[in-house]
């Protein structure tokens, strides 16, 4: 009797159960379905900026060894440089030294021509003298031997050795010559002396030239390498700031995501709690109030978890004024009337309207998913003190704090 009972209450109540366990199942499916594929688009974008700072940190650190051995080169080339640099200084110093020699030995030079033409003319004087005194010997004299030796006499070095052997020439005469051809010669081997020492100081110089013409070429070359040394790691320190600026933004987004992934997982469980707890009601109340009250599709879920799930997907999605496409770029509120859109809900294309919206909630009841409106912008809370919107044309759709400026409005819908 009793299972025919229970049997005729099935029978009689079929409706009624069909729709409580078509209840429970929309309870229980359409967040689950929520979360798990925002659960599953945050895993894509969390592994994605992993590959991107795996990647930039790969990339610094060849970067790095770049620059390491750019600049040990560079320590080579300075020694290099200093060396040069020294060797030139030494140049230049003898070069100098080589300089004050020329200028004196010119001096010397100069000194040494005046003597010789001081000794010429002692020579010429002694010359004229001396014929004075032989045609004085030649008319007082006898003696044709004198005048034969003069006039047979083919040049002056001649004369002077046939004067030696002509008995008649005087002794003092004879020591005057000799002085004189002493004179001269001691003038002429100095003035050839300091000619040949002008010629080595000029070969030196010449030496000396090339020498600092060389370095100075060396020196040139080193530099324009050293440069271009300071080229390169100017350019790999900016590379190594541009990976280093890349690893700390993905290392960002990766935080954003794990916590704005806590956040759905906490507020989709939450929802879960809440329509077991419902499912329980209305079992015990029978059911068919629970049939009216269940809903209809996927696009009204119970929880605004929901929307923050299906919100997180465009992450990176550019942000483009006055537009309304999720994919291809909106503004802060098409954005946000995007998202609800998905779930049936008609929300103005204005930051400003946003705050009139569905009902007022305080700063500190804030929950995941609900609208959050600022002067002149609007976005929805992720969780964990973060804020997700079409931040502006730099960043796109993205993670902020949520205190990044001051709150006006928090509305839930």
């Amino acid at each position: 009797m009793k299972s025919r009972n229970f049997t005729e209450v099935v029978k009689n109540n079929r409706k009624g159960i069909i729709s409580v366990v078509m209840a429970g199942c929309l309870a229980f499916g359409a967040p689950t379905t929520g979360f798990f594929e925002g659960t599953l688009v945050q895993n894509i974008h969390a592994t994605n900026a992993k590959q991107k700072k795996a990647e930039a940190e790969k990339n610094l650190k060849e970067v790095n060894a770049k620059l390491d051995n750019i600049f040990k080169q560079q320590q080579a080339l300075d020694s290099q440089v200093d060396q040069s640099t020294r060797e030139l200084a030494q140049i230049i110093s003898s070069q100098e030294g080589i300089k004050n020699d020329i200028a004196n030995k010119n001096k010397e030079i100069d000194k040494a021509k005046k003597d010789l033409e001081k000794a010429k003319a002692e020579e010429e004087k002694e010359y004229n003298e001396m014929k004075e005194r032989i045609k004085y010997m030649y008319e007082n004299s006898s003696s044709d031997s004198l005048w034969e030796a003069v006039v047979d006499s083919k040049s002056f070095a001649d004369m002077l050795s046939n004067i030696e052997y002509v008995s008649s020439v005087y002794k003092t005469d004879k020591t005057l010559l000799e002085r004189y051809k002493a004179a001269v010669k001691k003038v002429e081997d100095l003035t050839e002396k300091l000619q040949d020492d002008m010629s080595e100081l000029q070969e030196s110089k010449r030496e000396y030239d090339a020498q600092q013409a060389e370095l100075s070429n060396k020196l040139s070359a080193l530099k324009a390498q050293s440069s271009s040394y300071d080229q390169q790691v100017a350019q790999a320190k900016q590379l190594a700031a541009s990976y280093n600026s890349t690893i700390k933004q993905q290392q960002d987004l990766i935080n954003q995501q794990v916590a704005a992934q806590r956040a759905v997982s906490a507020a989709n469980n939450g929802s879960a709690r809440q329509a077991a707890s419902s499912s329980r009601r209305n079992r015990r109340t029978g059911g068919a109030g629970m049939a009216a009250s269940a809903p209809t599709s996927h696009s009204n879920p119970p929880a605004n978890g929901s929307a923050l799930s299906y919100a997180s997907q465009f992450v990176g999605h550019p942000y483009v004024w006055g537009g309304t496409s999720l994919s291809n770029g909106c503004d802060c509120s098409g954005f946000v009337m995007g998202v609800y859109a998905q779930y049936g809900k008609s929300l103005p294309h204005s930051s400003g309207a946003m705050r009139g919206v569905g009902q007022g909630v305080s700063v500190a009841d804030m929950q995941p998913g609900d609208i959050v409106c600022y002067d002149g912008h609007v976005g929805i809370y992720a969780g964990g003190g973060q804020l997700l919107s079409a931040l502006n044309s730099k960043k796109g759709i993205t993670y902020c704090s949520v205190n990044y400026k001051p709150i006006k409005a928090v509305r839930r819908v």
